[in-house]
């Protein structure tokens, strides 16, 4: 067996007419790739997620169309920028299931908080003690209706 050589510690530097280039399209699709990420991770705060996936979907197509454009293509940037695109579209939908399972638990919520009154209501008229009262309030209001009537009735013959 021979002794393994030991790897350098990291690669020498490239010369300044190398041929790899990093164009603007790739930081668009990195770009693209993050915001969709972020649309993901903030799907409980949904104008949050819908700004962060608006954003993602135009540089994700921005950077897919200058990548089209470019001649040499680079598949590793045209996947990130779908990446961010599909990860956008993802968070949005997580964020509207949310938003929608919320109302649907609020409207639910209330339709049993009505029951619950209209059950007590029935209660309270089966209560002989809550119909005494009931029948008292309504003597006084129409006791307070007929002194209205009677104290409007010497205005109007004074009007005529």
């Amino acid at each position: 067996m021979e002794p393994l050589e030991p790897r350098p510690q990291h690669e020498p530097p490239l010369p300044a007419d190398s041929p790899i280039t990093v164009r603007p399209s790739d930081g668009l699709a990195v770009a693209s790739l993050v915001l969709g990420i972020l649309a993901c991770i903030s799907f409980w705060i949904f104008p949050v997620c819908a700004i962060f996936a608006v954003v993602s979907v135009l540089l994700g197509r921005v950077a897919q169309r200058r990548m089209r454009q470019a001649t040499p293509l680079r598949p590793a940037a045209r996947s990130w920028a779908t990446a961010g695109i599909v990860l956008s579209f993802s968070g949005v939908l997580l964020s509207s299931a949310l938003l929608g399972s919320c109302y649907c638990l609020v409207q639910d919520a209330a339709k049993k908080g009505q029951l619950e009154f209209s059950k007590e209501i029935q209660d309270l008229e089966k209560d002989p003690e809550f119909k005494r009262q009931l029948e008292e309030l309504r003597k006084d209001v129409k006791a307070l209706d007929e002194q209205k009537n009677e104290a409007q009735k010497p205005d109007d013959n004074e009007n005529e």
